[in-house]
């Protein structure tokens, strides 16, 4: 991918932050979201994808209403995406959501189309990160639009200027690292964060080193920071 494909990716990634900040900070529905947010986002099962929740534009574009979709069950994959996508990339996202922390995506094309009777497919861009710990969101752009979302979507992130900036560094931490940004940003102290981890203080405090020289940052305590922006305070 050249750089243009990378930030375009880079940014419905972040997307998914803005949903999810808008839920825990401001108790946003998923409803309200969805207009000002562009993207088909849906909430599915992390461990088998059948569908939990569909956005008000991606059931204009299936023709049906969220609970009728969420209603048709398992049958939801083979009646609207295509089966390479089910076969290739659908598992991979399984695996994804079985290994991933907070602040991890997972990106991949698949064509839908919209409705079981349809012939033809068209091509997304999906782009989905843990939600909760049993449930996956997902933004899915349509490719031949996707130019028109992206300049949308700039013009949201223009608004939250240290996330778009430091994503890609969260994006690198492990999920062990993610854990003990969460329990700083707690208060906890370091005696605290190790038991509660079942790790050694020395084991700690090589988490705290690498922790700091991902994020560039020359005091711990500059972690709260991410953590707030990036919604692992909670």
């Amino acid at each position: 991918m050249n750089g243009a494909e990378l930030e375009t990716i880079d940014e419905h990634r972040l997307s998914l932050l803005l949903v999810e900040q808008a839920i825990q900070k401001r108790n946003d529905s998923m409803d309200s979201i969805s207009d000002f947010i562009p993207g088909h986002f849906h909430i599915n099962n992390a461990s088998n994808l059948v569908l939990k929740y569909m956005g008000k534009s991606g059931c204009h574009y299936l023709g049906k209403s969220s609970s009728e979709l969420v209603e048709i069950g398992a049958s939801f994959l083979s009646d609207f995406i295509h089966p390479d996508a089910t076969m290739y990339a659908h598992p991979k996202v399984i695996q994804f959501a079985q290994k991933a922390h907070q602040g991890n995506t997972f990106c991949y094309f698949e064509k839908v189309r919209p409705g079981p009777d349809t012939t033809y497919y068209d091509w997304f861009l999906s782009v989905c990160k843990i939600y909760k710990k049993h449930e996956i969101i997902y933004n899915s752009i349509p490719v031949a639009s996707i130019d028109t979302y992206s300049k949308k979507i700039i013009n949201i992130l223009d608004d939250n200027i240290f996330i778009r900036k430091n994503f890609r560094k969260f994006a690198a931490l492990t999920k062990r690292e993610v854990e003990i940004i969460k329990l700083v940003a707690q208060t906890n102290t370091r005696r605290q964060i190790a038991d509660r981890l079942c790790i050694s203080i020395h084991t700690l405090d090589q988490h705290r080193k690498n922790i700091r020289e991902k994020l560039n940052i020359n005091k711990f305590s500059d972690v709260i920071r991410y953590a707030e922006a990036f919604g692992v305070t909670l």
